[in-house]
């Protein structure tokens, strides 16, 4: 079963993992983020795309602890809200997965919500760091599934094929994705996220966010 969760987050005070703890807030980066809306860029071949959304770039470092080093792209997008008069703020979504593209997430979920969502919230998607329009990462898998990353143990209960594929799975992604593969986390996507809000120039935030992504 899917987990969905829908909470009113001010990310600027999430608690990351103990062992990732610590590094420069947003407010201390050498430059504020911002976002200015244009063209999204351009879709597949057969897919379709909410003509209302718009996007854009925040820039976020690589390494939240070096905020004056290198510097990556996040894709955002935005669906206004319905009615600029009843706005309350804006309600970010996280598709999940891990690894799923969410740029395109407004223009999905918005024929899902209720009219007073859409009349008060602008709906902003993103693609997380790593995937799609965001600075994209490979390891180069040929099955990336979760089946095919995590076995299931053999019938005897030994679990000799799950450690042999980590491992394999691990040195591949060593060889393929980059040295820089270690600033590609959970808690730097959660910090990722109080750059969007600050961004767009929001004291907090409304959240909603899918699977992995709760």
């Amino acid at each position: 079963m899917t987990a969905v969760g829908l909470a009113v987050a001010t990310l600027a005070g999430c608690n990351p993992d103990a062992d990732d703890a610590a590094p420069p807030t947003v407010a201390e980066a050498t430059a504020p983020p911002h976002v200015t809306w244009g063209t999204c860029p351009p879709l597949a071949e057969g897919a379709s795309r909410d003509p209302r959304l718009v996007c854009g770039i925040v820039k976020v470092p690589l390494d939240y602890r070096n905020p004056g080093g290198a510097i990556i792209d996040l894709a955002v997008s935005k669906l206004p809200s319905a009615q600029s008069q009843e706005r309350r703020g804006v309600l970010l979504l996280n598709p999940g997965g891990p690894a799923l593209p969410g740029l395109d997430m407004p223009g999905v979920m918005a024929p899902t919500l209720p009219e007073s969502v859409l009349a008060a919230y602008d709906l902003i998607g993103f693609d997380p760091r790593g995937v799609a329009h965001s600075a994209p990462r490979s390891c180069g898998l040929d099955d990336p599934s979760v089946a095919g990353l995590f076995p299931y143990p053999a019938a005897d209960g030994s679990i000799a094929a799950n450690v042999d594929r980590a491992r394999a799975v691990a040195e591949r992604c060593a060889t393929n994705a980059g040295t820089d593969l270690k600033f590609f986390t959970t808690a730097n996507t959660a910090r990722d996220m109080d750059s969007i809000r600050v961004a767009l120039g929001e004291e907090k935030i409304s959240y909603w966010g899918e699977s992995y992504g709760t």
